[in-house]
């Protein structure tokens, strides 16, 4: 038995979905079939998001390029809205996730109305699904052997859960599995699985209903065995490195990484955003490990800080761009001009 496995309940979601070859949307939320995306997934180093705006449909692509700047391509994703469920009316996909091989891309849909959005994924070639998951306010984080996803849910909401990537495709509510609920005490609004699926990493809130929340969450390290914590910052976004000898995270005025004990934290980009007159940033950098754990991928708003900037409205130019840096010699460099939320 996986050391995670007593410390998670199962729970089941309501309502059943038909799945064909073609996009689906719950039938217990009135949505009508989406029409597929094309093609097969480009293969690229690195995928960013490109669309700005919450739920607008400004932009329905994903970008795609090499470290060193080649390579740039668009995939594009094509979506019909039902009429008779605007609430639910699909929006712009943001927040990406790949495998390593690029055979599967799966990310969050939102919704236009203020709609949390769904999880969508799509396998190179194939047409996409949406998945019958509602989930929280941040992007899915996918486990080391690639086979399954930890994400936040709502209805309720402070719930970190996880399960198979095929619980998406299965038409047959018996062959799904099982979706697990992974129990915190906290209020979790993002997790992810160390390596060895020994550890779990999530950044939470005390409670949701506290009148005053702190602008960057804490950040706990979780021994799956014991349920022993360990508070190692607050800030965004906690990744593991390949080795899981180091977790990365956005900070309050960087990105920093820290030893999962909490033990040798220190900056390794100096970042603060330019919002000054926003309390919460719209788009905060997220950082993610390159597959042989030297370098960290994110984005930045290039903007100059002033109290009514806002990095969301790219009307005038670009707004965000592309970065890495080498967290041995914090040697940064840009990847490409446009583009966010890179993975």
């Amino acid at each position: 038995m996986k050391p995670y496995r007593n410390l998670i309940r199962p729970v089941r979601l309501p309502g059943l979905f038909l799945q064909v070859f073609l996009i689906v949307c719950l039938s217990l939320h009135g949505c009508t079939p989406l029409s597929p995306s094309n093609g097969r997934i480009p293969e690229r180093e690195i995928v960013f998001q490109t669309a700005t705006l919450w739920g607008g449909r400004a932009d329905t692509r994903f970008g795609f390029i090499n470290t060193d700047g080649s390579g740039l391509t668009y995939f594009q994703i094509e979506f019909k809205i039902s009429p008779d469920a605007e609430r639910l009316a699909v929006g712009s996909p943001i927040y990406p996730v790949i495998t390593a091989d690029n055979s599967t891309l799966i990310f969050r849909m939102v919704g236009m109305s203020g709609h949390s959005g769904n999880l969508a994924l799509i396998r190179s070639g194939q047409p996409a699904v949406i998945c019958p998951i509602e989930m929280g306010i941040t992007r899915p984080s996918l486990t080391s052997d690639q086979r399954q996803i930890v994400t936040d849910l709502v209805n309720p909401g402070g719930r970190l859960s996880l399960f198979d990537l095929d619980y998406c495709e299965s038409s047959d509510d018996e062959s799904k599995g099982e979706i697990f609920d992974i129990k915190i005490t906290r209020y979790p609004t993002f997790g992810a699985l160390s390596p060895s699926k020994n550890h779990l990493v999530f950044q939470a809130i005390a409670d949701e209903s506290s009148v005053e929340q702190p602008k960057y969450p804490g950040i706990f390290v979780r021994v799956l065995d014991t349920g022993d914590e360990t508070f190692i910052g607050s800030g965004l976004s906690p990744a593991w490195s390949p080795d899981e000898e180091w977790i990365a995270y956005r900070g309050p005025d960087g990105i920093y990484v820290v030893r999962p004990n909490g033990e040798d934290e220190h900056m390794l980009v100096e970042y603060v955003s330019p919002e000054e007159g926003r309390s919460v940033e719209e788009w905060p950098p997220l950082p993610v490990w390159s597959p042989d754990g030297e370098w960290l991928i994110y984005h930045k708003c290039v903007l100059d800080p002033g109290p009514k900037v806002d990095c969301s409205d790219t009307s005038d130019g670009i707004n965000f761009s592309i970065f890495m840096v080498n967290v041995d010699t914090g040697l940064e460099k840009k990847v490409l001009d446009g583009g966010l939320n890179p993975v």
